[in-house]
This record gives C-alpha cells, structure tokens and sequence, in this order.
C-alpha cells in the first residue's frame, strides 16, 4: 500500500503581544509567508480570557499587515503565549513559527526562560527568533543577499539547519557561512590520529580533513559549493565560539539545528540552540530534526 505523502505546510505563524518589537517581527513574518505564496496565521495568546480591546488590536494589526497584500489571518489563543504557538503550529501544518526576542513573559516565569526559547525548543517546527528585522526585510524584498550563518556538526540535526537553509534561498538569495567547532581529542579519536593535541587548533592533518568532511556534507545538502566554511578547534562552549564566529562573519540570521529533548535530559545535554539564542546578537533559526 502507498504512503500518503505529507501536506504542504500551510503558513508562517506569528504570535504578537502588540508591542513595537512584536510588530516588527510580523512584518517579517508577513514577507516571508508572501515569499513563499502561503497565508500568514497572526496570533495572540493570553492565560486570560480575551475581551474587546484585546480582540480589537489584533484586528487592527492584521488589518495593518493586509496593507501590502498578505494574506492574514487572525485568531485569539487561551493560554501561555509558547505553549499555544507549539499547538496551533502543530494542528495546523505551519513551517515556520516567527517570535521578537522580546515577548512578555510574567516575572514569575523568567526562570523558566523566555517565550521564544520555550517556543523553539518544543516546536515541531522551526522557530525565528527575531532581534533585528531590518536585513532580513530588506533581503525579501531582494535589495540584498541575506548572510547566514550555519551552525554545523555532522550530525543529522546539523543536516536539518542546512536544508532549511536550502529553502530559505527559494525567496531571495543568501552568503552562506557554515561553521563547525570541533572537541580536539574528539575529533582525533573519531579520524585516527595520533601524538599530541595542540592547546590551540588542530593539528594541520585534521584541519585538512575537518574541512574536506565538512564541506562535502553541506555541498551535498545545499546543491552548491558556494558558501564558505570556517572551522575551529575549541576546548570551551560550542555555542560562546559560534557566536563569535557569526559575529565575526557579520550574520544577518544564524540557523542551528536543535535535539529538543525532553524533561529531565536538558539538565544533561548541553544545548547549542539555547545557548546560541542566549548569546548570539543577531536573529536566530531554530530547526528541529523533524523539519529535515
């Protein structure tokens, strides 16, 4: 018996608290849904029970976001802003969730963490974490390529953040940098080395072959060659060096793949994608595996 194949994601959902950084993170949200021909799903969640101004602002900014043609559509959600977006994205085949950095979250919850990072690291598919809509604006409407920045290990996660990517350039084009930061010991018990580790980088052989590897897994991936890569031995936090690296390659959008695990395993797995939204000064993608 055939498989039934998947259902084309149907929009690009955004929650807004109303705020200026939430309506700057609609209109991206809004540009990309008309990138890629699909409806934009505005949302607004609230542990309490919606009332006519509420209702009424969210109608006023769908209004304001149809000014340019996009479709919009519009739904009050009940409940905790991050727990609802996973949901509705859930039941309604979205492919991309889109959060400001600076959603409100009452203090009790901080600890917690922040809207979008529960967001990002529950949603079954990916989360844009938005700091600054200017560039990414401005790549969709094509007066400049976008620079991304990968955050890449070799692992299927990492693979995801990559084809993600590769969808990404269906809109407008992108500089592409894929970083990797390798664990030296690691790296030389995975590839066969042998002799001393070098307190700072790798040994040339394993650099060599670290950067062969790595670009022919993303070549692969992405369809092309053309992106730069940059590898670096760090004996720290992966997630402090990819900030840096990102940075430094002056990124408009960083893309990391992310485990998402589950209640007690985020005490014992360090998480890059968290770190990296904690760290990092520009927009960040979160991809789970499930989005490859």
């Amino acid at each position: 018996m055939n498989t039934p194949p998947e259902p084309t994601p149907s929009s690009v959902l955004c929650g807004t608290d109303f705020t200026p950084a939430a309506g700057r993170a609609a209109n991206l949200a809004a540009a990309l849904a008309n990138g890629w021909r699909t409806p934009l799903d505005l949302v607004h969640a609230s542990v309490i029970p919606a009332y006519p101004p509420m209702v009424d602002e969210l109608d006023a900014e769908a209004a304001r976001l149809r000014l340019d043609g996009t479709e919009v559509r519009q739904t009050m959600l009940d409940g905790n802003a991050d727990e609802a977006l996973v949901h509705f994205a859930d039941t309604h085949n979205c492919r991309l969730i889109v959060v400001s950095a600076l959603g409100k979250r009452a203090p009790e919850r901080w600890l917690l963490g922040s809207v979008s990072e529960r967001t990002a690291e529950r949603a079954s598919v990916p989360t844009l974490v938005v700091r600054n809509a200017a560039p990414l604006l401005a790549w969709a409407r094509r007066e400049q390529p976008l620079r991304v920045f990968v955050a890449f290990n070799l692992t299927p996660t990492a693979e995801a953040a990559l084809l993600w990517t590769k969808a990404l350039q269906t809109i407008a084009p992108c500089q592409i940098e894929v970083g990797f930061v390798d664990f030296p010991p690691e790296e030389r018990n995975r590839l066969g080395g042998t002799g001393p580790i070098p307190l700072v980088g790798n040994p040339p052989a394993v650099q060599s072959l670290l950067e062969n590897e790595v670009k022919s897994r993303a070549t692969a991936i992405l369809g092309t060659d053309k992106f730069a890569t940059h590898i670096q031995a760090n004996w720290g936090r992966p997630d402090a060096a990819l900030a840096e690296m990102a940075e430094s390659a002056g990124a408009d959008l960083i893309v990391v793949g992310c485990h998402q695990y589950q209640g007690f395993e985020r005490l014992w797995h360090a998480s890059v994608s968290r770190g990296l939204l904690h760290r990092a000064k520009a927009n960040v993608v979160v991809v789970p595996m499930a989005a490859g």
